[in-house]
């Protein structure tokens, strides 16, 4: 048996991904992971009218701190993560391309040389 999993799993996870079936939990998840939440690192609530540059300076502040505090693979992979499901739920193609580029980026180079 090895770590990885099974092609049947990765091929529905690869499906719901492609499909945007994300549950209304992943979201709320994905807005707290960068800092969205009254209790959270900002202190207010993610909505809808929350303008696409907010969340994107949102998302560079949190993988900068990661960075800054030793470049936490789990909090940056978390981060990019977040980013990435909040852009598909927006339908935000300004939002989509942003994490594109930095995930080019970062497959490229160990720095994030887009944030």
């Amino acid at each position: 048996m090895t770590d990885e999993p099974s092609q049947t799993l990765q091929s529905f996870v690869f499906n719901e991904h492609e499909l945007g079936w994300f549950k209304h939990e992943n979201f709320q998840e994905a807005s707290a992971i960068l800092g969205f939440s009254v209790s959270g690192t900002l202190g207010v609530e993610y909505d809808d009218n929350v303008p696409d540059d907010f969340v994107e300076n949102v998302w560079r502040e949190v993988v900068r701190h990661a960075w800054r505090e030793g470049g936490d693979g789990q909090r940056l992979s978390g981060a990019s993560n977040a980013f990435q499901r909040i852009a598909e739920m927006r339908r935000s193609q300004a939002l989509w391309k942003k994490w594109e580029q930095a995930e080019r980026a970062w497959t490229k180079t160990s720095l994030p040389t887009m944030i």
